[in-house]
């Protein structure tokens, strides 16, 4: 994933991982020690970037 985009930070990538395997935000910020309104702000980070299809990037 970091040669597909390696614009993402690790955090970022970590969030992309987690949220493909089913966790919430609450459960994301727990294992990540960031807040619940920090890793909504990532998601949305992530959303927001162009071209980011975050599948093909963890099948890389």
């Amino acid at each position: 994933m970091n040669s597909a985009y390696p614009d993402l930070s690790k955090t970022e990538r970590n969030l992309v991982v987690l949220s493909f395997l089913g966790f919430r935000i609450k459960e994301e910020a727990g294992l990540l020690g960031l807040s619940e309104n920090t890793v909504a702000k990532y998601r949305s980070n992530l959303k927001n970037k162009a071209d980011f299809d975050p599948i093909s990037a963890l099948v890389e």
